[in-house]
């Protein structure tokens, strides 16, 4: 029998989840509105006849049935009781969205997302784009003020890019946008942290800007990758420290 004893970091298995009774309770509750083919407006079930049907305290009933308001699922209907709804998922999205509570990596992951939203989005700025939106942006351009080494202010890359969203004429996608762009600012408190200037592309607001007025839809997702570059090798710098930092703890 050997003599060598692994040690509890070394055992390769998966904790067991701790689940309390209330947790337990709202995933029964989803099963059984999908289950029933619950339809927006339908009432639902009393808290008593959940405890009942469930044989847990109302208490247990009352907290999980929060929970499903706070998700969109249920709503409060004066005179009737709780009825079926269709989650908001942007409302639900952005009331966890808070920088300060997130971990350094969920911040980089969101940032990617927010920066790949905008790549992609290309075909739909160019097929969708008025003359107007030209016009609006035109404005927006006309009122930068570029410094000494081609980078503008926090407040007018907002608008720019802010103004490329509506342009995809997607509420989802705008909603998204305005969720993420918290998140986009941890650039700039990278930045301040370090003392640091966000590199500039080559590929600046006015590439892009004529780019979607009258270049194409390839061009144009090629300058808004390249204009978000900067951005992204950050995010790359970012990772690799929390690699190193990891293999030195």
């Amino acid at each position: 029998m050997s003599g060598n004893i692994k040690r509890a970091k070394d055992v390769e298995i998966s904790p067991i989840p701790y689940v309390t009774l209330t947790d337990r309770v709202e995933i029964r509750l989803i099963e059984y509105l999908q289950e029933k083919n619950f339809e927006p407006g339908d009432l639902i079930p009393t808290e008593f006849e959940f405890a009942d049907a469930l044989n847990v305290s109302r208490n247990v009933i009352r907290e999980a049935l929060s929970r499903l308001k706070m998700l969109g699922y249920i709503k409060a209907r004066k005179n009737r009781g709780m009825v079926t709804s269709y989650p908001d998922v942007m409302k639900v999205f952005g009331k966890v969205l808070d920088p300060i509570l997130m971990s350094k990596e969920t911040q980089l992951g969101l940032m990617e997302l927010r920066i790949s939203l905008e790549i992609g989005i290309s075909d739909l700025l160019f097929n969708r784009k008025t003359p107007k939106d030209i016009q609006e942006l035109e404005e927006i351009l006309k009122q930068e003020i570029v410094g000494p080494t081609g980078d503008v202010s926090k407040q007018n890359n907002i608008d720019f890019h802010s103004k490329l969203f509506q342009i995809a004429r997607n509420d989802y996608i705008q909603k998204f946008h305005v969720l993420l762009e918290q998140i986009f600012t941890c650039v700039y408190k990278l930045l301040e942290e370090k003392g640091e200037i966000l590199r500039v592309s080559s590929a600046t607001h006015k590439v892009i800007f004529e780019e979607l007025k009258s270049g194409t839809a390839d061009s144009l997702r090629k300058a808004i990758q390249s204009h978000l570059q900067p951005h992204m090798d950050i995010i790359n710098r970012e990772r690799k420290a929390l690699t190193n930092k990891e293999h030195v703890d």
